[in-house]
């Protein structure tokens, strides 16, 4: 994959080329887009245990932040 974008995707070194080369830009953009999900899905990229934890219960955690920072926020103000 990257000598595939070496090679294909050379116009787009230079500086300015980017401008110069918006839809070859766009075209390395989509390449990217896909090497990096293909890549992920060859090795079975998974999330840490954390990270899977902390994005299946986002929502409860979420709420307890509210409910802790609204808890704190009256308990200061009474003082």
């Amino acid at each position: 994959m990257v000598a595939y974008a070496a090679l294909r995707y050379t116009a787009l070194y230079p500086p300015g080329s980017l401008a110069r080369e918006p839809e070859l830009s766009q075209q390395y953009k989509a390449f990217l887009g896909a090497a990096g999900v293909g890549l992920a899905v060859c090795p079975a990229d998974q999330y840490p245990a954390a990270a899977l934890w902390v994005m299946g219960d986002s929502i409860p955690l979420v709420l307890a932040f509210g409910v802790a920072t609204l808890a704190a926020r009256l308990a200061l103000r009474d003082t």
